[in-house]
């Protein structure tokens, strides 16, 4: 074939190729405008929304607030008349509650009268339960406590103010005759209906086609709960506002679900408009060069070349998931495609000015340049690393990196996968893993022990009964009752750190005086002290309030003092003590017992190494209750500190958040992983 001269064949091609980039440069005017046109529509829809949630948090914030004023009042009122019968408080709940919209009712501890009781009325009219299904009263006439609680109204979202009554009570006192103590009297219950209140507020009528979801973040726990609404809202571009309650952080957020589906018909036209542009281009390179091949102007390798690029720079912009991207060696960012500036959250004109410098932040700036200058063309890695998201947050992320030689020098493609699931499920597995060779670490040490003695026993009376006098039989009797008795404690250990271990027992936080934790637990045990001739003390600072899980605490108070009267001298003394110290209170149980050596105290509170230690009038022990203890101190945010000397005695003190007079809650500076206890020997 005569090839044309170079003039003639570019004039022929010109006008082709100028008539495709006049498609090309209207699709992406179109394309541009589109993008306006969409910024315009969703800064419309931002403002309607916002109008909307700042009505409905008008109605929420000011019907909460009324159930926890309510709430207190309700308390003050009780707290002033704590002899209230049923039929009484019944009363005063119907006349109370007519305002509110909710269900009114009271808990009541020690031996009062009054247990879980609401007006039946609310119960029909929100609850559509049958009212003998409400509460049952004995054949004394006295109530017994309601087990509907939890499943109050089915599938309906509600949410409860309690309020702790304490009243003073007459209590007998041996050298004064009687004194006045403040004891916890029980708490008053409200019961709001959330979904009620929000349907008879017409907020959600179809003018409004908004969805929501309230959400709440407490003072001390580190995840935000969803109360009410639909919890896809909060994966997707919600418009959020404050709600003032107490007791932690409400948000209300939404998304107009009418505007979405506009702006979604906007993305995907102009996505069929971006598709076009660049399947346009693509051919219109593609007919140009095969045409300047075809005269002679452009080589077979050149033009190879020039198809695979194009075809790569296609796979990159628009084939591909997963984020893709194009670098050199200098970490310039040259090429990516959506995916990519999506999920670090840039728009794709603020990934282009990134480096991968910049975006990287599992290694440093000094790794990454040497590990670019070692790559080599046809090698391929995968690496594990951290990308930095827009917001700050870290990704863990599996990077897959590929090294090309091209016209304009080496290249290096990257494939990025976020493994952030997957760094969450090993993390779960390996603490499975961990917690069950520490399970069957303490079966083999602290269960065999007990479990071979008991078996001892039985295998002498089995084996050879004749040969003991039924004194000695009444003996072994006995050896056996308190056998069996240690190795059921054990057990009975085992299970509640089994169950805190697997998150079988949830932590239950609230407001609760220690002090009265530590004159229950010291009553408690009085006899155990008395019978040693041990006094127990117990010297704690007025007002000391804690932010916990009361069932816990009041676990870890009893083990602890029982432990120091274990193991105390006859004729010793253990002092329990409450001290507040800036934002905490610091709850210490001192004994004037054996103590321990440095190897002692280190093993306490390591499973499967703990030994159970006979007291100091043999009195049998688990070795597992300090380990308890320590889990669920853990678990309320504090720590466990041991302080010991070898013939001195020990002293075992945590610390708890404090509660200040107006309600506020101070956290644990640094929350702890159950590991190892502070220790001083």
């Amino acid at each position: 074939m005569n090839k044309l001269p170079r003039r003639v064949v570019i004039s022929k091609a010109k006008v082709g190729l100028l008539t495709a980039l006049a498609f090309v440069a209207a699709s992406f005017v179109a394309v541009i405008v589109d993008r306006a046109d969409e910024r315009l529509l969703d800064e419309e829809a931002q403002v309607e929304l916002l109008e909307q949630l700042n009505q409905i948090e008008a109605v929420l914030e000011n019907k909460l607030k009324k159930q926890t004023e309510l709430t207190a009042a309700i308390a003050g009122y009780i707290q002033a008349q704590p002899n209230l019968t049923q039929r009484e408080f019944e009363a005063l709940a119907q006349n109370l509650a007519v305002a509110s919209g909710g269900l009114i009712g009271v808990q009541l501890e020690q031996d009062s009268r009054i247990s879980h009781v609401y007006p039946a009325w609310q119960f029909e009219r929100l609850g559509d339960r049958p009212v003998d299904q409400l509460y049952s009263i004995g054949q004394d006439g006295e109530l017994s406590p309601s087990t509907y609680f939890g499943d109050l109204l089915p599938d309906r979202d509600i949410l409860l103010s309690r309020t702790p009554i304490r009243v003073k009570l007459r209590v007998p006192d041996a050298e004064q005759g009687a004194e006045d103590t403040e004891v916890l009297w029980g708490y008053v219950i409200l019961v709001f209906d959330i979904e009620s209140a929000i349907e008879a507020s017409g907020l959600l009528a179809e003018k409004y086609p908004v969805a929501i979801a309230l959400t709440f973040k407490p003072a001390k726990r580190p995840n935000e709960e969803i109360i009410f609404g639909d919890a896809s809202v909060l994966s997707q571009k919600a418009t959020s506002v404050s709600i003032g309650l107490p007791d932690g952080n409400w948000m209300l957020s939404g998304v107009d679900r009418g505007w979405q589906k506009i702006l979604e018909h906007h993305r995907i036209r102009r996505r069929a408009i971006e598709t076009v542009a660049v399947v346009l281009l693509s051919l219109t390179t593609f007919y140009f060069l095969n045409y300047l091949r075809s005269r002679g102007l452009v080589s077979d390798s050149e033009y190879a070349r020039h198809e695979s690029e194009r075809q790569f720079a296609f796979l990159i912009r628009e084939a591909a998931a997963d984020p893709i991207a194009v670098f050199d060696r200098e970490g310039k960012i040259l090429e990516f495609n959506d995916e990519s500036a999506h999920a670090l959250g840039y728009s794709r004109e603020e990934m282009s000015k990134l480096t991968v410098f910049d975006v990287d932040c599992g290694y440093t700036h000094d790794e990454l340049k040497e590990g670019l200058e070692k790559l080599r063309p046809g090698q391929i890695s995968r690496l594990r690393t951290k990308h930095q998201h827009k917001n700050g947050n870290e990704i863990p992320v599996e990077v897959r990196l590929g090294v090309v030689e091209t016209g304009e020098g080496l290249r290096i493609i990257s494939m990025v996968r976020d493994i952030s699931a997957q760094k969450r499920y090993e993390e779960e597995l390996e603490n499975l893993n961990r917690d069950k060779d520490k399970f069957f670490s303490i079966i083999g040490h602290d269960l065999k022990g007990p479990l071979s003695g008991f078996l001892g026993l039985t295998e002498m009376l089995a084996t050879d009964s004749e040969a003991f006098s039924p004194s000695e039989l009444k003996m072994l009797g006995a050896e056996m009752n308190k056998a069996g008795k240690n190795l059921f404690n054990l057990l009975e250990d085992l299970l509640d750190w089994s169950r805190l271990q697997m998150g079988r027992i949830e932590c239950d936080p609230q407001d609760f005086a220690i002090q009265d934790i530590v004159e229950a637990n010291i009553s408690l045990l009085s006899v155990n002290s008395r019978n040693k001739e041990i006094d127990l003390i117990a010297d704690c600072e007025p007002d000391c309030a804690v932010h916990a899980d009361l069932e816990m605490i009041n676990t870890v108070v009893r083990n602890l003092i029982s432990n120091a009267i274990k193991f105390t001298e006859r004729g010793g003394s253990v002092t329990v003590s409450s001290i507040r110290k800036g934002d905490q209170i610091i709850t210490s149980v001192a004994d004037t017992g054996v103590g321990m050596d440095s190897k002692q105290v280190e093993s306490l509170f390591v499973a499967g190494r703990s030994k159970r230690t006979e007291g100091t009038e043999k009195e049998k022990g688990t070795g597992f209750g300090l380990l308890l203890c320590y889990e669920l101190v853990v678990r309320n945010g504090g720590e466990l500190h041991v302080e010991s000397k070898l013939g001195e005695g020990s002293v075992f003190s945590f610390n708890l958040p404090i509660v200040e007079a107006n309600g506020e809650t101070h956290p644990v500076r640094k929350k702890r992983t159950p590991t190892r206890p502070p220790i001083n020997g």
